[in-house]
């Protein structure tokens, strides 16, 4: 092997090495935007799960309606003098 090819052989390895540095750079960038997602993402489904708590703890649709009708029929009969 001559001089030259030598020569060019190590610049092609030097380069290679530097792509390869590039390449772990870039994985462990989007490593960390994956993992800042998942904190997002966690934070959320939190947020979500306590809303849900929150819905649990309210009467149901027909309960509220029966009691407006309830209260609406005992005002109406106090009205009257009933």
């Amino acid at each position: 092997m001559s001089e030259q090819e030598v020569t060019a052989l190590k610049e092609q390895v030097k380069t290679l090495f530097a792509n390869d540095d590039r390449i772990v750079k870039d994985l462990d960038e989007v490593k960390q935007d994956v993992k800042d997602c998942n904190k997002e993402l966690i934070k959320e489904i939190k947020a979500l799960r306590e809303e849900i708590k929150a819905l649990y703890n309210r009467l149901p649709v027909w309960a509220t309606l029966a009691f407006g009708v309830l209260c609406t029929v005992i005002g109406g009969m106090i009205g009257k003098g009933v």
